[in-house]
């Protein structure tokens, strides 16, 4: 799924949509603001949506490629000004700010005021989506974080599995409260 699912989730928990003053209770209610049918959710889909939905695939994608772009993965001669390291610590910090622009845009196309105040940004699906990313970013075969002995980025792969797991599983208990829309 995407950074736009939690876009998703965040707009349905907004206190202005209905049903107004709820949040997400259970993962079935968080599968469906990823845009998964509710008449085709069964137990196992809605928890693999829910899962899918923490993994911030356009921020991966844009990373992978900004890699393979300016050549950092492998680099040659004098190479390029930027190193893997600034690249993913550009990402990590960039992560949030995607999940809050694209929860803004959300907003504001249907109608809604634009989130300002910190009170109502969706604060859980952008702690989430970094976290996911920083797992993400670091399970890449040629990781920035390679530079830190021991690191293996296999095991990284297996712990941006797990974490994104976690936080499907987990998501309905930060998303029961609604987010204000101011």
């Amino acid at each position: 799924m995407s950074v736009s699912s939690m876009a998703n989730i965040a707009f349905a928990r907004r206190a202005d949509v209905a049903p107004e003053g709820e949040g997400l209770n259970s993962l079935d209610e968080v599968a469906s603001a990823t845009g998964t049918p509710s008449g085709s959710a069964t137990s196992a889909t809605s928890a693999l949506s829910a899962i899918a939905a923490y993994i911030p695939t356009e921020v991966v994608t844009v990373y992978v490629a900004v890699l393979a772009t300016i050549g950092v993965t492998q680099p040659q001669g004098n190479g390029p000004a930027y190193t893997p390291v600034a690249v993913y610590a550009t990402f990590l910090v960039l992560t949030p700010v995607v999940v809050w622009g694209l929860y803004a845009s959300r907003a504001v196309s249907a109608g809604k005021r634009l989130p300002r105040s910190l009170r109502s940004w969706p604060k859980w699906e952008m702690v989430a989506a970094t976290l996911a990313f920083a797992a993400w970013g670091a399970a890449m075969p040629s990781s920035p974080l390679g530079i830190i002995p021991g690191f293996m980025p296999a095991l990284a792969g297996v712990v941006a599995l797990v974490l994104s797991l976690l936080i499907g599983v987990f998501s309905p208990i930060f998303s029961i409260r609604p987010l204000a829309n101011r």
